[in-house]
């Protein structure tokens, strides 16, 4: 995370900045009034971000990252958390999750573990596509006016796939499967 910002510093404002991040973890990562020009971060396969926020920023592309962490202490909504006050992000061939493997969770980690949310977009138009969600409680949850959710896949999740909350979204060609409830965490109504 701080290498990244270290490197966002370097390079002028109003153009496009291009990051590639190598193969391994990265830490977390907070983005904050980044504006005036695109932003793009690839990673190499096996690039891995902690827990990320947006804060105040726009024309954001992330692509072939995985997002990782489990909630610990953290106040945070989400494992990955867009603002209200940033727009025009970009979540492509991205994945999403607590941890690669479950194995050995019992009922009250899918609670206790996971974020609330895996990728919480809360500012207008955000975009994810053909990304990947998985071993999260709650997977994607849009509250943006304008966002689209394509060509993704959500599965080993503890409690809802997708949430929304917003006008003028685009939700086509998504994979749900594997749902996880448990006495710890019941059904609810939607």
């Amino acid at each position: 995370g701080d290498s990244i910002a270290a490197a966002l510093a370097q390079a002028p404002a109003g153009t496009t900045r291009r990051l590639r991040l190598m193969a391994g973890g990265h830490g977390p990562l907070t983005l904050q009034s980044l504006k005036g020009g695109r932003l793009e971060l690839t990673g190499e396969d096996g690039a891995v971000l902690g827990p990320t926020v947006v804060r105040g920023s726009d024309q954001i592309v992330f692509r072939n990252l995985a997002f990782r962490g489990e909630k610990g202490g953290a106040t945070v909504p989400g494992l990955v958390l867009i603002d209200p006050s940033s727009r025009d992000i970009l979540f492509e061939r991205c994945s999403f999750a607590t941890s690669d493997s479950v194995t050995g969770w019992s009922s009250r980690d899918w609670v206790d573990r996971p974020y609330p949310i895996g990728l919480f977009a809360r500012g207008p138009q955000v975009s994810v596509k053909e990304s990947r969600f998985f071993n999260l409680r709650n997977c994607l949850s849009v509250a943006g006016d304008g966002g689209v959710v394509q060509g993704c896949s959500f599965e080993a999740f503890g409690n809802d796939a997708i949430e929304f909350g917003a006008n003028n979204l685009r939700i086509v060609s998504n994979r749900i499967r594997g749902g996880y409830h448990t006495q710890v965490d019941p059904l609810h109504a939607d």
